[in-house]
């Protein structure tokens, strides 16, 4: 009983990967395939091991360099502002001489 829960609850998911576009139905199908080869049995399981892997490595490699990327366009929106309101604070130089460093 449990276990046919279980595969109507993967059945489910799977599904709803095929619509979301995250898999492909037929790539899937090789895939299942390749996996009721007896000489390989835990195949899907090592393959999905590491495309998770390297999955979440990319994605730290992207978030870090987005971060990256956002920052530097705060610091030169920042640089751009200031010389944009520097007339206005010509009898106050100090409030540009500021570093863009000191403000983080």
């Amino acid at each position: 009983m449990e276990r046919q829960r279980l595969h109507q609850e993967i059945d489910k998911i799977k599904e709803s990967l095929f619509d979301e576009g995250v898999l492909c139905r037929e790539q899937f199908g090789e895939l299942e395939r390749l996996q009721e080869d007896k000489r390989r049995p835990h195949f899907l399981q090592q393959l999905f091991a590491v495309f998770f892997t390297h999955t979440n490595r990319h994605f730290n490699d992207l978030h870090t360099n987005l971060t990256k990327a956002a920052y530097e366009k705060v610091k030169q929106e920042f640089e751009n502002l200031k010389l944009k309101v520097e007339p206005y604070f010509q009898d106050h130089p100090r409030v540009l001489s500021v570093p863009w460093e000191e403000l983080n």
